[in-house]
């Protein structure tokens, strides 16, 4: 099923135990993946050594098609991580919590760090799932 960009459709969800309607315009990929942008120094790739990942700060247009997140630029083969994410993917949430920055990120993820993994919602191009990643 092929949807054009500017169709407006109509999820229902539960989010936190609770059903809703979620309205969704779809928009149009972007030709280039890889995005210029306006403030280069707030996009600058972020190492986080804990977890074997390359991230940095979505850009403008990347936030305004996802809202919230971290890109991930790279992923340490080495890493327990490397089974679940890949570069290109973005991480919307850590537990239940929203991610808007690459150190909002590092602070939930140290929340988590002590229970040995931890439940992300990942955007990969048009799909968006969960995955429980371990940690450590």
């Amino acid at each position: 099923m092929e949807t054009t960009p500017g169709t407006t459709l109509t999820f229902h969800i539960i989010r936190a135990g609770k059903p809703m309607d979620l309205n969704v315009t779809i928009g149009k990929m972007p030709s280039n993946p890889n995005l210029s942008y306006a403030n280069p120094g707030e996009n600058q790739t972020q190492v986080t050594k804990d977890f074997g990942l390359s991230i940095r700060n979505l850009s403008p247009q990347e936030a305004s098609t996802y809202g919230s997140g971290v890109y991930v630029v790279n992923v340490d083969p080495r890493s327990p991580i490397a089974s679940y994410l890949q570069p290109g993917d973005i991480i919307l949430m850590v537990g239940n919590q929203p991610v808007n920055s690459v150190s909002d990120f590092e602070n939930l993820m140290a929340k988590y760090k002590s229970d040995g993994s931890v439940l992300l919602l990942v955007a990969r191009g048009p799909q968006r799932f969960y995955v429980t990643v371990p940690l450590g």
